[in-house]
């Protein structure tokens, strides 16, 4: 078995429990990942004797071989320990060529790097760093003690010996050659002999053998793809990518036959092209059919299993023996790496169209020129007129417009002056030489892993025909979605760390606020699980797979983003490492590989074990059940704090002071719509899942019951009743799973009912407060109309009182000093004065008779002295007037309207003749002249009729 980065199964529990390398404490019984430990955990002088039989990770693996050869042979110990130290050392050599494998990877990476002029900064960083931080006196100060501490007190002249500076198989001479990534990406090539993994003439061990892909594509006769090579085993190849490219090339070569030429007609139909007829190949293609169609939206194949022919002859049912296979699947992604890949294809997709626009104006300018040398021939005017071009819809030359993104960074300087220092590559730069190494380096690192996958979407993206790129769960929910929602995915908000939680340090004193606060002076847990956390979300891939001549079956999907080496995230390296496991007892036919392949790929995001040996991989059943039930109990808490603020406005039914206290907490949905948007995303994230989950159950079925069917056409004692039970088993289990989503979409729903209660509740409670609070208003009018109504009443009492009073006040002729009134007298015209005022306004306002009776009374008066012509003479005279004012207005607002459209007609006018001239070869100065005279003629004819008229 060939050593990769799984976690050593069969291990001891602390093996399976244990914190992930790299670890500061020995550990060298508890190894998760064998490279990463290699790498992360053993010091670089410690490296050249690793692998050594005399050294501790031998020992280690040799007394586990032991233990297991004792509890399950018979065989003598003498035998057991020679048959252990052979398997151990074996595992050792394996051990070696991987890490000096990887290794060799990241160094051919590094030195295309160097090459690239778009990302050679990164080298040239780290080496300008390297230098300043050895040449710093914190270097040469801390250099003998960590000597010292090495070899435990003892110091060494050199903390790296000579020997271990350049690692066993590089090769250290310069790149001579670009970074192509079809000669470093490999493909994966399984064949099967009565079940069994066999060795092919491929580099490493069985089933673990690899090919890169631009030998598997190439053109040769004795080509391992090809289906004349060994022809008596069952064959199985993968391709790490969804690549239409690669496909149909692979397709060409099992055939022996040149790239087929799909889009065209009328050649001789190959094999190949039988195989990718459209209507199972190009034609299956969602988002634009080529690279240049649509560049922005997402691709992918729509979900489909059939039966296709392996020759031109398709009369004959006989001949249907491959079946073709495409199927979306769940996968992770870590949402570092998601972020950098969808700015990268965006800019991609920007060049490319920057490029599409620039050869389609080099094709029209070339275009230009030689209809140049064509002579001018003089159309006729109507037919010259017809086609004068439309010069105010000709659209303007386009000009270079920023991105928001683009703008934060031009205005980020300015704004921020003084925070964060950059170079032009986007660098970090800070006073410490050690944090400027360490910043360099972490940035050469992503570099690094990011540089294949970059190379491949470079080449590919825009290719005839292209390759598909990845998609988030909401871009294979809609299609044409333009918005990366990633952030708002269930899984990330739960890998993410909420900014809220992380402890702040106070730069002004130099001091951790939060740490004295909870009496910490040294390393925080709460900081180191917070910045160890990575945002990962889910991501929607594709499964494509052919099965040809029943024996051969190709597949290909993707691998995450930034996988240069093997990991238990890798779907295919669970499927290699479960062809493994079987020895031989569940593969009997190239359905039964097909069927492997469809069960892993389906049940890899799901299956618990997967989770526990990878501590990267999400557990999403795990996480949606925890973020369902996070809603449900805040739901439950608002519920709570609802009603019982509820029961306190009941207690003060009637203060308008305590309802406009209690008006927030009872009315107020902010947290109850943070609820509502939340579980919303959860089933919408649920119900693509369900969907997508429905889609591969159907698919599958049809895999089996088409496999069924051919297996049972053949004859071939075994085969049939090992696929059936096997394709039981993955029904059963996809079953089960379906049945989970189902379940948690259900109570993803109840909740969502239960918070659109306690918002239904609320809304009853704020119609029932209003009126409450309608009710005291009215209480409050009954009081201010009675207040109105007294006031009312008095002045109606006193006024004409007030009147007389004032009458015999007056210092008049008529009440001099000879002529005396008496106050009886002046009561006696008082009071009955002013109780006839008073009667005849009470009834007159509380007597809807005496009302009709007075308007009848002035009615008759109006009509018997004719005064309704005075009220006529004056309505009429305001409507005169107004319709004379909208009459000049709207006369002025044509005018303007006519100036405006013969200002218009002018413009283009000119244009169009300058446009004439130009195509005539008129001199400009004849055309302005002639305009001129134009306009001068039409001004001497109008002056003319203006003055005859």
């Amino acid at each position: 078995m060939e050593l990769s980065g799984q976690p050593l199964r069969g291990h001891t529990t602390c093996a399976q429990q244990a914190a992930p390398c790299p670890r500061d404490e020995p550990h060298g019984a508890c190894i998760q990942d064998r490279l990463r430990h290699y790498l992360g955990c053993v010091e670089i002088q410690d490296r050249p004797t690793f692998f050594d039989i005399d050294g501790p990770p031998y020992q280690v693996e040799f007394d586990r071989i032991l233990r297991r050869l004792s509890n399950t042979n018979g065989t003598s110990t003498s035998n057991l320990r020679t048959i252990a130290s052979s398997e151990a050392a074996q595992l050792m050599d394996q051990w070696r060529q991987r890490c000096t494998e990887h290794l060799r990877r990241v160094q051919s990476i590094r030195e295309a790097l160097s090459l690239d002029p778009e990302e050679s900064h990164l080298v040239h960083a780290i080496e300008a760093s390297y230098k300043m931080w050895i040449c710093s006196g914190e270097y040469q100060r801390g250099l003998p003690v960590v000597q010292g501490w090495r070899r435990g007190g003892k110091a060494v002249s050199d903390p790296v010996p000579e020997k271990t500076t350049q690692t066993e198989g590089f090769d250290e001479t310069s790149p001579t050659q670009t970074y192509d990534p079809d000669e470093f990406i490999k493909a994966r090539v399984i064949h099967f002999i009565e079940g069994r993994p066999v060795q092919a003439e491929l580099p490493g061990v069985a089933p673990h053998q690899y090919c890169p892909i631009s030998e598997l594509l190439s053109k040769d006769e004795f080509n391992v793809a090809s289906r004349k090579y060994r022809p008596d085993r069952v064959k199985y190849i993968h391709l790490p990518s969804n690549n239409m490219s690669w496909v149909e090339s692979l397709i060409a070569r099992y055939y022996n036959e040149e790239h087929p030429n799909i889009d065209r007609h009328g050649e001789e139909i190959t094999h190949s092209n039988t195989v990718l007829r459209p209507e199972s190949w190009r034609a299956q293609q969602l988002g634009g059919t080529n690279g240049v169609t649509k560049p922005f939206a997402p691709r992918s194949m729509r979900p489909m299993c059939e039966t296709i022919p392996d020759d031109a002859d398709l009369t004959h049912s006989s001949r249907m023996n491959n079946i073709v296979l495409f199927m979306p699947y769940l996968h992770w992604e870590t949402g570092s790496n998601h972020a950098t890949f969808a700015k990268f294809i965006q800019q991609t997709n920007f060049a490319h169209k920057v490029s599409l626009e620039a050869r389609e104006r080099q094709a029209r300018d070339f275009a230009r020129r030689s209809r140049a040398a064509l002579s001018v021939i003089r159309r006729p005017k109507a037919v010259l007129h017809a086609q004068k071009p439309d010069l105010m819809r000709c659209r303007l030359p386009s000009r270079n417009v920023r991105s928001v993104s683009e703008l934060v960074q031009v205005f980020q300087p300015i704004m921020l002056p003084g925070k964060l220092k950059k170079d032009r590559h986007g660098r970090l730069l800070v006073s410490s030489s050690l944090a400027q190494y360490l910043l360099d380096a972490s940035r050469l690192y992503a570099g690094i892993q990011n540089y294949r996958d970059k190379k491949l979407i470079k080449k590919y993206l825009h290719a005839d025909p292209p390759m598909h790129p990845r998609r988030t769960l909401d871009k294979a929910h809609v299609l044409n979605a333009r918005t990366w929602r990633a952030k708002d995915q269930v899984v990330y908000r739960a890998t993410s760390t909420d900014p809220q939680s992380f402890h702040h340090y106070d730069p002004a004193r130099g001091v951790w606020p939060d740490h004295e606060g909870l009496g910490i002076y040294e390393t925080c847990p709460d900081c180191i699980k917070n910045i160890s956390k990575t945002p990962r979300l889910i991501m929607v891939d594709q499964l494509w797979m052919w099965v040809l001549d029943k024996s051969t079956v190709v597949t290909a999907f993707p691998m995450q983003y930034g996988d240069i080496k093997d990991t238990d995230s890798d779907i295919h390296l669970a499927i290699r490492d479960r062809i493994t496991h079987m020895d031989g007892r569940g593969i009997r036919s190239a359905f039964d590989v097909g069927l492997l392949v469809l069960e892993e790929v389906f049940d890899h995001l799901w299956e618990p074990s997967k989770a526990l040996l990878n501590e990267q991989q999400p557990q999403v059943l795990n996480i949606f059940s925890a973020s369902i039930s996070d809603i449900k109990t805040k739901q439950t808490l608002a519920l709570s704090k609802f009603w019982h603020w509820s029961e306190i406005a009941q207690e003060n039914y009637g203060r308008g002071d305590v309802l406009d206290l209690l008006r927030i907490p009872i009315q107020g949905i902010g947290g109850e719509g943070k609820l509502l948007v939340e579980i919303k995303d959860s089933l919408d994230e649920l119900d693509t899942m369900v969907e997508i989950s429905t889609t591969q159950k159907t698919i599958i079925g049809d895999f089996i019951e088409l496999g069924k069917a051919k297996l049972y056409t053949q004859k071939i004692p075994g085969e049939y009743v090992c696929f059936c039970r096997n394709a039981d088993a993955v029904r059963s289990k996809m079953t089960t799973r379906i049945k989970v989503l189902e379940e948690l979409k259900s109570t993803a729903s109840s909740v969502q009912m239960a918070i659109r209660d306690t918002l239904g509740l609320k809304q009853q409670q704020d119609e029932l407060t209003q009126a409450w609070r309608a009710e005291v208003q009215a209480r409050e009018n009954v009081t201010q109309s009675r207040s109105i109504m007294v006031f009312t009443v008095v002045s109606v009492i006193f006024l004409p009182l007030t009147w007389v009073t004032g009458i015999f006040g007056m210092n008049t002729m008529e009440f001099a000093d000879g002529n005396r009134v008496t106050l009886s007298n002046q009561f006696a015209v008082m009071f009955p004065l002013s109780a006839s005022v008073i009667i005849i306004a009470m009834v007159v306002a509380y007597s809807s008779q005496a009302r009709r009776l007075t308007r009848t009374t002035l009615s008759l008066v109006m009509v018997t002295l004719r005064l309704y012509r005075l009220h006529a003479y004056i309505q009429w005279g305001f409507r005169w007037l107004t319709n004379k004012m909208e009459k000049k207005t709207l006369g002025q607002y044509r005018e303007i309207l006519r100036s405006e459209r013969e200002m218009h007609l002018s413009r283009v006018r000119d244009r169009i003749e300058q446009e004439e001239g130009r195509i005539l070869g008129i001199p400009a100065a004849a055309t302005k002249k002639s305009r001129w005279f134009k306009r001068r003629g039409g001004f001497e004819r109008s002056m003319d009729g203006a003055s005859s008229t």
